[in-house]
């Protein structure tokens, strides 16, 4: 219970916000299509006399249109038959003549030509007198008439449709007596039957499909069935609307009626005492009610789909976004500063990317500010090193280059003097990040081992091996040299002769510069506090010359101009010399410092946390 009262606690506070945003969104998906559902099933009833009420009675009424014109145009047959005087003055006779044969069948025949009725079955007359039947095709005797007619007669059932069966069959036909008077309108003389068949008559409009419903019937001014279709409780509609005829001719439409196994919509308007009725059954309306909850259902979850997908797609893209910026507050909560620049965005989250990242860079500038300028200083500690190591090498050259001059070797002691004119030339104006190309570190180098070799008489043979496509690349200033003078001060030192080997070349975007001689070497001790001096910090006493000053220096110069993409190798052991590899990466125009700011405050750093 304690945990469940803490999960909303939890859920809130210490979930990502993505996991928030798709468990909210899955909540509220499953909700809409739960209440979707329950609406639909809690609703059914109102929502099927709503959905079909409206339709069925705009059919309903176009339906008893489509009947009434067709009523129309058998009405005005008839009409145009009792408004013959042709036929009316010659039924009038109590005999008739062959003439009067022949002038009413030509007058039925024309009338017929004009109007001739859809759905038209037959077409007879009965004269009131006694006339001769043989003598026209369309005339018979009043005896011939169905029984049905003659009820209907009996009762001047005239211009009433009323459902009979006729023929060999006995097949159902449609009926209606119309009377012809006299032409003073005294006495009825003649009975037109027409008969039709009611299947055209009560044809229905088709539906959408082409299809004619066959949920349709007609029922007469009684109450009573008359045509169409039948259902298991149409007798309990007819019995109500037996209840109801009071309304028949009022105007106001009939109440829908609801079955056990549907509901019965009658037609407001009759034609000729018809009035249309639509069935709707309810297991038809609830198995399409279904299908269209299934394709609501299947629509919802689809549109649910496309919405959780689109919404964990946005979900995640916010949450890269958001993992990215906060990378970078870990990032300089761990003291590093060299963070990536924000991608372009204006929204709440690239604004407060680009502003976090603009305030970091410009820490990053204060701080390098800083730094810079403890180099600078470092520079002017090694230059003052350095104004103290070339003023003895100074002498030492002048000397030899007067001795020369003393035993009359005057050519080598002008090359001896060029030779140190371009040494004193190419490294008065240093800068410890100035860069030069190879060539010019290389003849710089050999500058130094001529007036060396004049000094201590060949002592030391050279041997080089250089990739000429390195010759034009540029590098860090006074590298090679103090390698070199390594060797000879302390390699051959009390030894009579020695050798120097030095090659570089170039692999792929760096150079590999190695420098080794066959002198004295190191042995273990020393080795190992020149490899901790190199590894842990600076030589914090610039007045202490040893034989490992040069080689920090270099170190030091090259680890921050070149970063972490440079290396140093030393493998020297007693008697067997030393050798230095050098690998550095190509320099360009606007290679800075930048790269070794980060080793700079590393190496003071690990400084601070040793005893020296």
């Amino acid at each position: 219970m304690k945990f469940l009262r803490k999960l909303p606690q939890y859920f809130l506070y210490h979930t990502k916000l993505i996991t928030k945003y798709i468990c909210l969104l899955i909540l509220l998906l499953f909700v809409e299509i739960f209440v979707v559902n329950s609406y639909i099933r809690t609703n059914t009833t109102d929502y099927l006399t709503q959905e079909f009420h409206e339709t069925s009675r705009q059919f309903l009424e176009a339906y008893i249109d489509n009947i009434n014109f067709r009523f129309s145009k058998y009405n005005s047959l008839l009409t145009a038959f009792a408004d013959s005087e042709v036929l009316r003055s010659r039924f009038s006779h109590p005999e008739l003549a062959e003439t009067d044969y022949t002038a009413v069948n030509r007058e039925i025949s024309q009338i017929l030509r004009n109007q001739f009725p859809y759905g038209f079955y037959d077409l007879t007359f009965y004269p009131a007198g006694e006339y001769d039947a043989s003598c026209s095709k369309f005339m018979k005797e009043p005896d011939e008439m169905p029984e049905i007619c003659k009820e209907y007669l009996e009762q001047e059932y005239y211009n009433r449709y009323f459902l009979h069966p006729a023929g060999t069959f006995q097949l159902e036909r449609l009926s209606v007596l119309y009377p012809i008077y006299s032409k003073d309108n005294s006495r009825v003389v003649c009975i037109i039957h027409l008969t039709l068949f009611p299947q055209k008559v009560f044809k229905t409009i088709r539906n959408t499909e082409g299809e004619s419903p066959e949920n349709l019937f007609l029922i007469n001014s009684e109450g009573d069935w008359i045509y169409g279709s039948s259902f298991s409780d149409t007798g309990d509609y007819l019995e109500y609307i037996s209840h109801h005829t009071g309304k028949w001719y009022s105007g106001y439409p009939i109440d829908d009626f609801s079955g056990d196994s549907g509901i019965y919509i009658t037609s407001l308007y009759s034609a000729n005492g018809l009035r249309a009725v639509c069935y709707i059954s309810l297991q038809a309306s609830s198995a399409k009610l279904n299908a269209l909850n299934r394709t609501l259902t299947i629509s919802i979850l689809l549109l649910a789909t496309i919405t959780l997908a689109l919404g964990l797609a946005l979900s995640f893209h916010l949450d890269h976004r958001f993992s990215r910026v906060l990378a970078k507050i870990a990032c300089v909560s761990n003291g590093n500063l060299n963070i990536s620049d924000a991608p372009p965005a204006t929204d709440e989250i690239g604004t407060f990317d680009q502003n976090f990242t603009d305030m970091v860079k410009q820490l990053q500038r204060m701080i390098e500010t800083n730094y810079i300028s403890e180099m600078q200083k470092k520079d002017a500690q090694l230059m003052a090193l350095q104004a103290q190591i070339q003023p003895h090498f100074l002498f030492n050259s002048l000397e030899i280059i007067n001795s020369l001059i003393e035993i009359g070797q005057y050519d080598t002691a002008c090359e001896a003097n060029s030779r140190l004119s371009q040494l004193l030339r190419y490294s008065i104006n240093y800068n410890s990040s100035e860069t030069v190309t190879v060539q010019n570190e290389i003849e710089y180098m050999k500058d130094y081992l001529y007036i060396q070799n004049l000094r201590f008489h060949d002592k030391y043979q050279y041997h080089e091996q250089i990739d000429e496509n390195c010759l034009g690349l540029p590098m860090l200033k006074l590298i090679l040299q103090p390698l070199i003078e390594n060797s000879i001060q302390h390699g051959f030192k009390e030894r009579s002769s020695g050798n120097i080997y030095f090659s570089i070349a170039k692999e792929e975007n760096i150079l590999i510069i190695e420098i080794s001689d066959d002198g004295n070497g190191m042995n273990d001790g020393e080795y190992h506090r020149l490899m901790e001096k190199l590894n842990t910090g600076f030589e914090t006493n610039f007045q202490k010359q040893n034989q490992n000053i040069g080689v920090i220096n270099i170190h030091r110069r090259l680890k921050l101009k070149y970063g972490s993409g440079y290396k140093m190798e030393i493998h020297t052991a007693p008697d067997r010399g030393m050798k230095t590899t050098l690998t550095l990466p190509f320099l360009y125009e606007d290679d800075t410092f930048d790269s070794g700011i980060q080793f700079l405050k590393q190496q003071e750093k690990d400084y601070e946390d040793t005893d020296c």
